[in-house]
């Protein structure tokens, strides 16, 4: 069974790596990690303000108190900063959302890198999961024969 004692959750403040988050938190819990948070802003972004970044981070992934959680803001290149960091905090799981890009590219640049690159095991996530009807709400759907 892999063992994992650090998970390290890549975020672009997307819906997919909002999804990642949560997974990460149910992940972590389950096993009794810590997770390393990690967003990399654009280097050529000039309106970069390290606070109200880390506002947005709070506002959007809602930390559970009971978790060990390290917040990280780097600035770089988002695969190469990903891959350090992993390094850094010695990761053995590292998650991330990925949005459904085009038939050429389908996890994005960022997500394919880290995933040829990285020395330990990458979960990606396309999207949030979806929302199925209970079975009772399903069987009150009228089946026209064909």
């Amino acid at each position: 069974m892999l063992s994992i004692h650090t998970i390290l959750v890549a975020t672009d403040l997307s819906a997919p790596s909002v999804h990642a988050f949560e997974v990460a938190c149910s992940l972590a819990r389950d096993r009794g990690a810590r997770l390393e948070v990690l967003h990399v802003a654009d280097p050529a972004e000039t309106t970069y303000d390290r606070e109200e970044l880390r506002n947005k981070l709070f506002r959007m992934l809602k930390p559970d108190s009971n978790l060990r959680i390290q917040w990280r803001l780097e600035v770089g290149e988002p695969a190469a900063v990903i891959l350090r960091v992993a390094g850094e905090v010695h990761a053995d799981l590292i998650l991330m959302g990925t949005g459904y890009r085009d038939c050429l590219d389908p996890l994005g640049r960022v997500a394919d890198q880290v995933l040829r690159d990285c020395p330990c095991p990458v979960l990606t996530l396309t999207s949030a999961p979806v929302e199925v009807p209970p079975p009772a709400q399903l069987a009150a759907v009228p089946v026209t024969p064909v």
